[in-house]
């Protein structure tokens, strides 16, 4: 069960919060997603409180469908971000899971990119079974493409505005080896990691 994985246990210094069909977490999106230099490379939303949490309300019940999980990121007692694990689907005769809708705002926390991408690995691979992971990224965006090229995800495909990628348990293993500095300064017990700032 998605709410027994290790990602999302508050004791630690970083970890996920399922989001709420509520006015906090609606208007948190909201206005992380009215940031234009956040926002440029996402696909349009409405963006009032009173839509987001009509789509959160929706996504809730896609939730308790075992269909679909949106998450605050949650680093040194605050929320850092958003990000999903959502299209759960056979994709080239494998089950296949993609994570996106990725927002964290500057200034970022050190290491807790990466360590966002590994729980949603994680979760993936290691909670829910999936043996790919499918996801694309625009084009334009330099930055993100560099990322999920370090990571190892692999090109499928390509248009004009999208780099289509696939990601595998073999794949995790190797990105979640060379991110062990990030994993340990991140999954400490949140009452350590509060002493050392």
């Amino acid at each position: 069960m998605i709410h027994a994985a290790p990602g999302l246990d508050s004791r630690y210094r970083s970890y996920l919060r399922l989001l709420n069909a509520d006015e906090r977490d609606a208007r948190y999106i909201c206005e992380l997603r009215s940031e234009e230099t956040l926002n440029r490379y996402l696909n349009p939303s409405n963006n009032t409180v009173a839509d987001q949490v009509h789509w959160l309300n929706a996504y809730k019940e896609r939730e308790a469908e075992g269909k679909e999980y949106y998450f605050a990121i949650v680093s040194d007692g605050a929320d850092q971000g958003v990000v999903r694990l959502y299209d759960f689907r056979e994709v080239d005769g494998k089950r296949s899971f993609q994570w996106g809708s990725f927002i964290m705002p500057a200034p970022r926390i050190k290491g807790l990119v990466t360590y966002t991408a590994i729980l949603m690995y994680e979760l993936g691979f290691d909670i829910l079974g999936f043996e790919q992971s499918h996801f694309e990224a625009r084009a334009a965006n330099a930055t993100i493409l560099a990322f999920h090229e370090r990571e190892g995800a692999r090109i499928v495909g390509r248009t004009e505005q999208d780099v289509f990628y696939r990601f595998y348990p073999e794949d995790y293993r190797r990105f979640r080896e060379a991110s062990a500095g990030q994993i340990a300064a991140h999954r400490v017990k949140a009452s350590a990691a509060t002493a050392t700032r």
